[in-house]
C-alpha cells in the first residue's frame, strides 16, 4: 500500500506489477491510498491447484480488503484483473465504490476460441518448457508487435515485469490460460 486517501484496488493482469508505475505518481499517491493485489499464484502469492476461477480471485480480493479494513474501494482491473475486478462487483457490490475495467478480457466469449487459436504456439512452447518463448509470444498476439519492441517497451517501463512473469508461468499458463480455455476462469455471473 502507498498513499492516503479513499483506498484504491488495483488487480494487475499477466505482468504482476503492471500498475507499479502508479504508485509512484504523486498526483494518485497523494490522493488515495493505492492497493496491489497479485491475482493467486503471482508474485511469490499462495499457489494452489487448479481449477482457480475468477470468482476464487474475487474473494481473494474481497478477503483482502476486509483484512486491511477497508469496507469500500475504488477497484481497477486491467486484463485478467478487469474480469476479477468485474466478478467482485457483481459478488461483493458493496465493496466497490467506483469500477475501473482496462482492457477487459473475457475469453469465454466466441471470439474467444480464435483468440485461444492464435496463441497456440504459445501453449506449445510452454510444453516445452521454453516459459519465456511462450510469454514471448502470447505478448506479441495481445500486444500487436513482435517481441522483442514488446520485452524492451516492457523492460524500460517496468523492470523486472518479465523475468517475473516468467517465474509465474506455471500459474498463467498451466492455470489461469488453461482455465480460460475449459471455460472456468470467466465471470461466474455473467448472463444470469
Amino acid at each position: 500500500m502507498v498513499g492516503s486517501g479513499e483506498p484504491v484496488l488495483l488487480i494487475s493482469p499477466v505482468l504482476a506489477d503492471g500498475f507499479l508505475p502508479l504508485l509512484s505518481e504523486p498526483v494518485l499517491a497523494d490522493r488515495y491510498q493505492l492497493i496491489r493485489y497479485h491475482k493467486r499464484g503471482w508474485v511469490g502469492s499462495t499457489h494452489t491447484p487448479p481449477p482457480v476461477t475468477v470468482a476464487t480471485h474475487a474473494a481473494d480480493a474481497a478477503a483482502l480488503l476486509d483484512r486491511l479494513g477497508v469496507p469500500r474501494a475504488h477497484v481497477a482491473g486491467h486484463s485478467s484483473g478487469a474480469a476479477v475486478a468485474a466478478q467482485l462487483a457483481l459478488d461483493h457490490a458493496e465493496t466497490v465504490h467506483t469500477l475501473t475495467l482496462l482492457e477487459l478480457s473475457l475469453l469465454s466469449v466466441p471470439s474467444g476460441e480464435a483468440f485461444f487459436q492464435q496463441v497456440g504456439p504459445a501453449f506449445e512452447a510452454y510444453g516445452s518448457g521454453d516459459h519465456e518463448g511462450a510469454l514471448g509470444i502470447f505478448m506479441s498476439v495481445v500486444g500487436g508487435v513482435d517481441w522483442t519492441t514488446c520485452r524492451a517497451v516492457l523492460d524500460e517501463r517496468l523492470p523486472g515485469a518479465v523475468a517475473q512473469a516468467v517465474k509465474d508461468a506455471d500459474t498463467f499458463f498451466g492455470v489461469e490460460l488453461a482455465d480460460s480455455a475449459s471455460g472456468s476462469m470467466r465471470l461466474d455471473k455473467l448472463g444470469e
